[in-house]
């Protein structure tokens, strides 16, 4: 009767001595990512999505995760593209903020990612790829960049979700 009691103890102890991450394996990338969507324009960001992509552009331009610049990703709709200065033609478009505080400007920037309408895969991988380039000053030619980019949409229309085989 000791031995069982002993061993659920020892099992109870190893496992409130293992680190957080081995019970919930949440992405370090995660942190680097803000989404404002509004109600109304077509399409849904997904956040895992996103983040797959941005784990993918840091693999494929060798970049560590303390390099990632905060992303903040905005969804908005066609009649709403002209209150941001979106033009309306225009599905992506990405800008540079700084903070200021008390008439303090900071030097840490966020990226702002504006994206009209239904969110593309070539339209997020295209504005993670430059929002890297710029944050990074990343010596890059606009061919180089779209190739890289290409290879990224390839595997991740290769990849498969297990969702889609359960019914």
């Amino acid at each position: 009767m000791r031995a069982p009691f002993q061993l659920g103890f020892a099992i109870l102890s190893l496992a409130l001595t293992l680190p957080v991450p081995a019970f919930a394996a949440a992405d370090p990338l995660d942190r680097h990512i803000a989404i404002v969507q509004a109600n109304h324009a077509s399409g849904k960001l997904d956040r895992r999505r996103l983040i797959a992509i941005l784990q993918r552009s840091c693999t494929e331009l060798h970049i560590d995760e303390p390099s990632v610049p905060r992303i903040v990703f905005i969804r908005i709709s066609q009649k709403d593209a002209s209150v941001g200065g979106v033009p309306a033609d225009a599905p992506v478009l990405v800008e540079r903020a700084y903070l200021t505080v008390d008439g303090k400007t900071g030097n840490q920037a966020r990226f702002l990612v504006w994206i009209v309408d239904k969110p593309s895969d070539q339209n997020l991988v295209a504005a993670i790829m430059h929002v890297l380039r710029l944050h990074l000053d990343l010596n890059l030619s606009d061919a180089d960049l779209n190739s890289a980019a290409q290879r990224i949409l390839r595997q991740l229309n290769a990849t498969v979700d297990v969702k889609s085989f359960v019914k």
